[in-house]
């Protein structure tokens, strides 16, 4: 249909294109607040209906436009004019801007040297990424059904208090909400991490050591892998207590009709584990406490 026959309120042709049988295109002839063109579609005329910029306004404004760009103009003339003037006035312009330049620079260093020292902090972990809502409906879910079909509730009941007193799991349970599900997983998660950096520590100096020795690269690596994978003693009570936190933190938010989509220990378990680790972590939990760390192996406990 051709151009938009209007003009917009700062007096220049609308470029855009005609959608209307009127020839208007359809959106906002004004001015904005930032002296743009409004965007917003008509609702009246050629306006939207909003407050815009009268025509005086937009005059001044673009009256001081152009007064700044006479002034940078000139500006610009008078330092053009230094530069390629010849004789006395030429140095001493130079020599004029140098002594600036290295005041300033000598100013930024003392502020650079005054300012206090930025405080270290530790080394921040790997954002992890959070699951969507279709897993979290999916895990609570897998959950819920793990717990109902194995009567996981009746096993927590019974063997919880062979390690914590029963006072201390009725007050757990009294004040129980999503602030305390949070830190029992973050406790739970960080005991399964103490693997990961004691066995990344030990496999750095074991190879070392061989490598110092003269070992050959093949005997190294197979070394390596064989110290890893063997089973640590004190290790297993540190897992066998993160699944027990673990345990803990599902069935109370189970007990207390807390939505397990919301459950920030069901939330790591699958995050770093997996979905399958569901069901490995409430099979554990119906049997012997005291063998759930080889029941549930940790597969992935890196932050």
């Amino acid at each position: 249909m051709g151009q938009c026959y209007a003009y917009l309120d700062d007096g220049k042709r609308c470029r855009r294109n005609a959608k209307r049988l009127n020839g208007l295109c359809g959106t906002c002839h004004g001015i904005t607040v930032e002296y743009k063109r409004c965007t917003q579609p008509v609702v009246s005329g050629t306006y939207c209906g909003r407050l815009h910029k009268t025509q005086e306004e937009i005059a001044e404004h673009r009256a001081s436009r152009s007064s700044r760009s006479r002034k940078r103009s000139s500006r610009s003339a008078r330092t053009g004019s230094a530069w390629t003037s010849s004789g006395p006035n030429k140095g001493s312009y130079r020599t004029t801007r140098h002594r600036q330049g290295t005041a300033r620079r000598a100013q930024r260093t003392s502020q650079g040297s005054r300012r206090p020292p930025t405080k270290k902090t530790g080394a921040t972990p790997r954002s992890k990424r959070e699951l969507s809502k279709a897993a979290k409906r999916e895990a609570a879910r897998l959950c819920a059904d793990a717990i109902l079909g194995q009567d996981v509730l009746n096993a927590f009941e019974s063997q919880i208090t062979d390690y914590v007193s029963q006072e201390l799991i009725d007050e757990l349970t009294k004040n129980w909400n999503g602030k305390q599900c949070d830190e029992i997983a973050k406790l739970a998660r960080g005991l399964l991490v103490i693997k990961s950096y004691f066995y990344r520590v030990l496999r750095i100096i074991f190879n070392w050591l061989m490598l110092k020795m003269g070992y050959g690269d093949t005997a190294r690596f197979f070394a390596c892998q064989l110290v890893v994978a063997i089973p640590v003693v004190w290790y297993a009570k540190v897992v066998a207590a993160a699944r027990i936190l673990q345990i803990t933190g599902i069935c109370l938010c189970f007990m207390n009709d807390r939505n397990l989509m919301e459950c920030r220990c069901l939330h790591d378990l699958v995050l770093f584990e997996g979905k399958e680790a569901i069901g490995r972590l409430m099979s554990g939990a119906v049997h012997n406490w005291r063998e759930v760390a080889e029941r549930v192996p940790e597969i992935d406990a890196s932050p």
